[in-house]
């Protein structure tokens, strides 16, 4: 059990799937009540990629409890970004999880700072539960390409993740978009 590194890490990430971190830092849903974590648990409804709708816990950053009031889309989104820095193996220390913020809508979810590349270079984060219409999509993917050059998308869904690749490709833009659920562990293809 990681105990530590999960309160290390989210304190920066302020959200993950309980089953995640289980996965991830090995401290089971019941260790992380004991010790204090706030949980909370979510109706997801049934969706296109889903078969039945399902209750998922997420522990919360217990030093800011406005989490346990915010709605769930919310909750979703900062637990989505989280499940993509550990998809993508990044370090919490070169990370910046800002899903949280109100009216960012053509600001990324996320940074990803790139100190090898300089330092002030930073990938542009995002995660895509599905919800965003396909001109929502475009113009954060332009917007993204315009200010930071490259950016990373995380898809709910495996096709939404084509969709997501498709209009980078499209619209000429740097980047890759990968199926990562945000409630559960998905192992990142092997690189080559």
């Amino acid at each position: 059990m990681r105990l530590d590194e999960l309160l290390r890490d989210l304190e920066g990430d302020r959200v993950i799937a309980a089953r995640l971190a289980h996965r991830h830092y090995r401290v089971p849903l019941k260790h992380a009540r004991a010790e204090g974590l706030a949980v909370r648990t979510l109706q997801v409804p049934l969706t296109a990629g889903s078969r039945v709708a399902r209750r998922v816990s997420v522990l919360l950053w217990p030093e800011e409890r406005r989490l346990m009031r915010v709605k769930p889309p919310v909750i979703r989104h900062l637990a989505g970004v989280t499940a993509c820095r550990l998809y993508l193996g990044a370090p919490i220390e070169l990370w910046h999880n800002d899903a949280g913020r109100p009216l960012g809508l053509l600001q990324p979810d996320g940074l990803w700072w790139q100190p090898h590349a300089g330092p002030d270079v930073a990938k542009a984060i995002e995660y895509d539960a599905g919800s965003y219409s396909r001109a929502q999509v475009v113009a954060k993917v332009e917007a993204f390409g315009r200010r930071f050059g490259y950016q990373i998308w995380g898809v709910a869904g495996r096709e939404r993740s084509r969709f997501v690749r498709d209009l980078l490709l499209e619209t000429g833009s740097a980047g890759e978009a990968h199926h990562v659920p945000w409630s559960e562990f998905v192992r990142p293809p092997i690189s080559e």
